[in-house]
């Protein structure tokens, strides 16, 4: 993992630790392979240079998984909430804006110059 997607899930922790101050142990972070998987494509495309279509392709399929993440959250409401009472830190959601800020981003800036 790179340092911003660390940073990321040391904040989170922090938080959830400082909201559920009952629990001396650490937060359960929770992160889905395909979001972790699409956020670590966005990077490696931005660090290599690639082309504007091709980033746009991975911003689609960002927005495709953040769109299966919401449905799957209302399908399995129960479990969510559950998971959250527990003071696990579900970043699937999170990890995935992330991912969809940053090419947009890119994009912003490879057509100012």
């Amino acid at each position: 993992m790179d340092d911003e997607i660390v940073s990321f899930i040391g904040l989170t922790a922090l938080i959830k630790r400082s909201h559920n101050s009952v629990s001396a142990k650490p937060p359960l972070v929770v992160i889905h392979q395909l979001s972790l998987s699409l956020y670590l494509m966005t990077q490696c495309q931005i660090k290599l240079r690639h082309s504007v279509t091709s980033l746009a392709t991975t911003i689609d399929y960002v927005q495709l998984a953040r769109f299966n993440d919401q449905m799957l959250r209302r399908v399995f409401d129960g479990i969510v909430q559950a998971l959250d009472d527990r003071g696990c830190a579900l970043l699937g959601q999170h990890v995935l804006k992330f991912a969809e800020q940053k090419i947009l981003r890119y994009i912003s800036a490879s057509h100012k110059t």
